[in-house]
């Protein structure tokens, strides 16, 4: 690699996840370093959290990935600050879609919140991953066919870094805050419009 596209590169050295691996998640993970790898880079993406012995096996097929199991929470927001990208993934599998549509996982919050660039690798039927999109907050690819492009536009700058940034706290900031949304939820709480309801 030449000094001048490694220069560009500096930030985005390292890839990190962390939180549940169940679903087959690990699919996309690997997914993920095939193309890295096809398009000549080499990142690692360090993956944190609970896995089955089975696909700790997987991921240990791949140098480009370190299994560094279970950490707390504490832990994981000290090794979100050291990464470049942070990645949230879904399988792809019909199956899996089906049972994932409608969640909103909890850490899309840390996402948001993280200061970090952030790469999708799920499929667009997901609410959340529509929630990301129509924020703009995250570099999103919905399949696989165009998973390497997206990687290719991170590796070689070619995407707002700073702007994503902005715009995934901002709405972190007005959508995913304890304080207002303990305001809103307590205004909520003692609003006419509630006891209406109830």
């Amino acid at each position: 690699m030449n000094r001048q596209l490694d220069a560009q590169l500096k930030r985005l050295k390292e890839c990190l996840t962390w939180g549940n691996l169940s679903l087959n998640r690990y699919i996309s993970f690997c997914e993920i370093v095939d193309a890295i790898l096809n398009l000549g880079f080499d990142v690692v993406i360090d993956v944190y959290g609970h896995a089955d012995p089975t696909i700790a096996r997987e991921f240990l097929k791949h140098k480009n990935i370190k299994y560094h199991g279970f950490i707390d929470y504490s832990q994981a927001e000290q090794v979100m600050q050291k990464t470049d990208v942070l990645l949230h993934v879904e399988n792809f599998d019909s199956f899996f879609v089906t049972n994932t549509k409608y969640g909103f996982f909890g850490i899309i919050a840390d996402l948001l919140n993280s200061g970090k660039l952030v790469l999708v690798y799920a499929p667009e039927s997901i609410s959340f991953v529509q929630y990301m999109l129509n924020n703009n907050v995250c570099v999103l690819a919905t399949s696989k066919s165009i998973l390497k492009e997206k990687i290719s536009e991170i590796m070689t700058s070619q995407i707002d870094y700073d702007a994503y940034v902005r715009n995934e706290l901002a709405l972190a900031n007005k959508s995913h805050n304890l304080v207002n949304n303990s305001s809103r939820f307590s205004t909520f709480i003692n609003s006419r419009r509630f006891y209406e309801n109830n």
